[in-house]
């Protein structure tokens, strides 16, 4: 299970309840077009994923203009078994 929180300043956080149990960034708000990020420790230590930013938007949510990203997964690499 993970928990989301947005930080309006900031970015958008994860938390992953079974494994790392901290708090980490998953964006930063100030991404641009085609930059590309990578994550680390989203399922356990050993785990990543990387995008890019594919599009960006602006949109009016509650009378307050927000950003919103388009993310397009690179690659998933994992020490999990998916079955």
């Amino acid at each position: 299970m993970v928990l989301w929180r947005e930080d309006p300043k900031k970015g958008l956080y994860y938390k992953e309840l079974y494994y790392t149990q901290q708090e980490r960034l998953l964006y930063h708000y100030n991404l641009k077009l085609k930059r590309h990020n990578k994550n680390s420790g989203i399922f356990d230590e050993e785990d990543s994923v990387s995008f890019i930013v594919s599009n960006v938007e602006e949109v009016l949510i509650n009378g307050n203009i927000k950003k919103n990203l388009l993310l397009f997964t690179l690659n998933i690499t994992t020490s999990r078994n998916m079955d």
